[in-house]
């Protein structure tokens, strides 16, 4: 970002990183209270003119459910992250509306290969195909995504249709199960910090259990979960469960690097991924701007995630906003929410 030095000078780096904020946007920051709301106020002068809302309130509301009633009573006119159990009632109530759209993000559980049971290729193959993920993109996300083969989705450069998704087929599973060397099942800990997609995260361990991975799963506040990756203490369980959004790089690289490349800069990777050859891989395809060549090598890639499985591969989520009748605005694929694009409605 593009900040003004003099004003950094004065207040200090970690003043303006929390109470004397100053950017170059569209609005200007006239009030922070902390876990309640932050005010901004119009910037006429920005370089794209003046945005048609002269004041900008993002309010703090925990509670999905209170959200939906604030947005419905009009308390406020845009929410995000809505339960999908909830979306009927903001369809269907005459002041407020949906708008969703295909994000970059994705679903998967990172196993640890370097450790029993998931060292095994038989076991990792089987936990993908114990995962009904048409059931759960139904039943919990309104249909809103869709199943995927590996991490890298369809809107991504360098995704290839042609790699096969993981079917349902829990007799399979059970098979493979036992191949791994465990005909009577294995006990497993799986632990996540997205605290929004609990009932996710336990109905994947429900279905795991189904076929002989007997789960239990752990919610981790989010701040320690990622200081024990930091920490390198990965070995507390045997997977992670959790979502990675691209954002705005639509390249098949912003999920493979940090989910699978064991050397720094590999978020999840460094921990849990060991697929050989895999480094090089994606370091080659991120060293290269010949684009035919960087497709070829990302082909290669899911072909070999599917068949080795690190994840187990789950499905894509849509963006889902609820916003009052009274504003103009639409979800966006790459998540943000882009303020000065909204208008009022007349």
């Amino acid at each position: 970002p593009i900040v003004p030095k003099k004003h950094i000078e004065k207040v200090g780096e970690e003043a303006f990183g929390s109470t004397a904020a100053v950017g170059t946007g569209p609005w200007k920051l006239v009030e922070w209270k902390r876990d309640q709301h932050i005010r901004l106020e119009a910037f006429d002068q920005h370089w794209r003119g003046k945005p048609a809302f002269k004041y900008v309130v993002f309010r703090a509301i925990p509670e999905v459910a209170t959200a939906v009633a604030e947005l419905k009573t009009g308390g406020v006119d845009i929410i995000r992250n809505v339960n999908a159990d909830l979306l009927p009632d903001i369809k269907n109530h005459p002041q407020t509306g949906i708008s969703t759209t295909p994000i970059l993000r994705v679903h998967y559980i990172s196993l640890d290969m370097r450790s029993a049971p998931f060292d095994k290729k038989a076991a990792r193959q089987a936990a993908n195909y114990a995962i009904d993920k048409q059931a759960m993109l139904q039943k919990m996300m309104a249909g809103l995504g869709r199943q995927v083969a590996t991490v890298v989705q369809p809107a991504a450069f360098g995704f290839d249709p042609s790699v096969p998704s993981y079917p349902y087929d829990p007799k399979k599973a059970k098979e493979l199960l036992a191949q791994a060397g465990y005909p009577n099942g294995v006990d497993i800990t799986l632990h996540s910090s997205s605290v929004d997609w609990r009932p996710h995260f336990e109905a994947l361990g429900q279905m795991l259990t189904e076929v002989g991975f007997r789960t239990t799963v752990k919610m981790w506040d989010p701040g320690p979960a990622w200081n024990k990756f930091f920490q390198a203490e990965g070995k507390a369980t045997n997977g992670q469960y959790g979502n990675w959004g691209n954002y705005s790089v639509f390249d098949a690289d912003a999920v493979l690097h940090p989910l699978y490349h064991t050397e720094p800069g590999g978020w999840i990777g460094k921990h849990y991924a060991r697929v050989e050859g895999l480094d090089k891989l994606i370091d080659e395809a991120r060293s290269s701007v010949d684009q035919p060549k960087r497709k070829q090598i990302y082909a290669r890639i899911q072909a070999m995630i599917r068949e080795e499985a690190p994840s187990v591969f789950l499905y894509t989520q849509n963006d889902t906003l609820g916003i009052s009748k009274k504003v103009a605005y639409e979800a966006r694929p790459d998540e943000w929410l882009w303020l000065f694009a909204a208008k009022p409605k007349n």
